[in-house]
Order: C-alpha cells, then structure tokens, then sequence
C-alpha cells in the first residue's frame, strides 16, 4: 500500500490540474505550466554551447597556446524565479561532456578549497582561467496564431579575461503557449524587433568609410564597446538584450572586435586580482593587457504615438551614433523607425 502513494499522488495532482498543460520527455521531466523548467534547462544549455564550440575563437586559442581553453561560468542572471544555479550546472556539464574545454570552479565555490589548501601546503596552484562565461536570461511577451506566447530568451557571452574581448555571443529562445489570456502585446517592441533592428542597423554602419579608413591607417579591426543606450519610451524596453543583439551582430560579421562595457568589466578584473594571488604562474592572466577601444556606440529608444489612415500608429525610433573615442569624432549615425499598427480593442 505504501509503494502505491507516489503513484495515487502524480494521479490526484494530474487530474486536480485543469489549466495547466502536461508535457511528458524522453527523460520522464513533465512539464506542467509554461513556466521554464528542469529540461528547458538542460536542451539550452546543450543547444548553445554546441553552437559556442562551432566559432572561431577555440581555434584560434589552441593555434595561440597549444592547449585546450579554460573556462569559468559566473553571473548569469534572470529578470524571474529561475534556478540560475541549476542552469550554470547545465552549462559547466554541456563544456565538460564536449571534452575541448576545461572548466573551473567559480568564484563562491573557490573559497572552500582555498581554505583547504593551507593545511595541505599548496596556495598558487590553480588553472588560471582564459574566458568567462556570463549571460542573462530574459521573460519576453507576445502574440502568435491569435494566442499569448512567452519566450524565455537567453542570452550568454563568452569574453578573454585578459583582454576584455567578447569573443563569441550566442541566443536561444524557448517559445511557450499561455491558455487563457485576454492580453494581447503584438503592439509593443519585441524580441523579433530587438533583432531585426540590430542586423540591419549594423549591417548600414559597417558599409560605411569609417571601417576601411581605419584598416588603413592601423592596419587592424577597429575594436568597439558598445553603451549607454537608453529607453527614452514610457514602456518597457529590454535594453540590455539590444545591446547584446548589436554585440552578436558586430562579432558575427568578423570585421570588428567587441568589448565588454565598463559595468561588466569589474568581474573580469577581479578574476585576474585573484589569479595573481592563488593562480599558477604559468596560467595567470595578467593586468595592464585590455585591448583598448577605438569607437564607442551609444543611442536612444523612442516611442512615437500617431494616427494614420484612422489607425493608431506607434512608431518606435531608434538613433545609434558611433564615435571614435580618441578624436570624439562621429565617424556614422543612424535612425530606423519600427512602424507598428494598434487596433482599437488591444492593449495600448
């Protein structure tokens, strides 16, 4: 009787579940809301290191060294209640299982073997850490086929600690159906928009004199940061998740060199703070070798209100300028507008 009660209880909490949709997997993980969840985790996590692994900068690094890279996962952050600790894990197995990286323990979880290590007589012993890996993940709304959708986007970003250079930037989106919702957001700024305004504005920056000038005088890929662009809009816009668009839209061309912004530096600095300290000297990643930034991209998000042919117009007006940091000359500047028709019995 006793061996039966899990078995009665998935039963009862099945049958007392009448909105909730039940989704069963090959690992047996059920997915009873659209929420994320256990194997959401897992299929991104392998899914975006795969495509992390495919990009030219772990060649680049074994041709470099001579030896696999070593990578830490740290900060990955999430706009709701996501088990953020569990997805780290996701990752730090999808590297491992691949066997061509090398993954360390992050900052929190050192500090227990570093106070171990005193009593065994070994301090400046550790595998410096080459990249790190931080990422964000973010709850999106929208409409699809008449229905509410929820997108779960995540987007992750690995960067040379030494020099502060992103070398790859990767997204994956899990699509989710809401049941019965009377909200409808397809008038408002989304993921696909983010996206499409951060290819095509790139793409005009980078046909521009600017780049070839630079190539010719130095000799190099101009190296960009890109910050401070601002939601001047009453509404909610994501930007930090447009800020990474424009990154992945920079790397993905191979003509310029992305670097992390001035907020997301300070985890970098202080892993190479700690290296010097507890590091192999032979693994350290040293101080005083950023690469330095020859261009700036800042710019603005405006939300313009219209009507049209007695429709309700929003218009969502985005200026991007690029400005070489040294001289501050504005070597390019752009403005796309998104045109976005509201009927009368949507959300506004």
């Amino acid at each position: 009787m006793i061996k039966t009660l899990p078995f009665l209880l998935i039963i009862f909490l099945m049958i007392g579940c009448d909105n909730c949709k039940s989704q069963e997997v090959a690992d047996t993980a059920i997915n009873l809301s659209e929420r994320w969840n256990d194997t959401d985790s897992r299929l991104v996590a392998e899914a975006i290191i795969v495509d992390c692994l495919t990009h030219p900068w772990i060649n680049n690094h074994a041709m470099n060294t001579g030896s696999k890279p070593v990578v830490i996962v740290a900060n990955i952050r999430s706009t709701e209640q996501i088990a953020v600790d569990t997805f780290i894990r996701d990752i730090e197995r999808a590297f491992i299982n691949t066997g061509e990286v090398r993954v360390v323990s992050s900052m929190s979880e050192r500090d227990t073997l570093r106070e171990e290590r005193p009593n065994q007589g070994e301090l400046a012993s550790e595998l410096g850490a080459d990249y790190m890996m931080t990422g964000e993940i973010y709850t999106i709304g929208d409409r699809e086929g008449g229905k509410q959708v929820v997108y779960y986007r995540t987007d992750l970003t690995l960067t040379n600690i030494e020099t502060t250079e992103k070398v790859w930037i990767g997204q994956k989106k899990t699509k989710k159906f809401v049941a019965d919702t009377t909200i409808d957001l397809s008038g408002r700024w989304n993921d696909t928009d983010s996206r499409l305004m951060a290819a095509e504005m790139i793409d005009d920056c980078l046909t521009h004199p600017w780049i070839n000038n630079h190539v010719i005088d130095t000799g190099s890929k101009p190296v960009v940061i890109v910050a401070n662009i601002r939601n001047k809009s009453t509404e909610h816009i994501p930007v930090a998740s447009f800020i990474t668009d424009i990154e992945r839209a920079f790397i993905n061309t191979g003509k310029v060199r992305v670097v992390s912004s001035v907020s997301e530096r300070d985890a970098l600095r202080k892993e190479r703070v700690a290296q010097a300290e507890f590091a192999a000297l032979e693994t350290v990643k040293w101080m005083g070798r950023e690469l330095g930034v020859d261009y700036i991209m800042t710019g603005e998000i405006n939300r313009i209100e219209d009507r049209e042919e007695g429709k309700q117009v929003v218009s969502y007006q985005t200026d991007l300028a690029l400005t070489n940091i040294e001289t501050n000359n504005k070597v390019w500047l752009r403005q796309k507008k998104i045109k976005k028709f509201i009927e009368q019995n949507k959300l506004k």
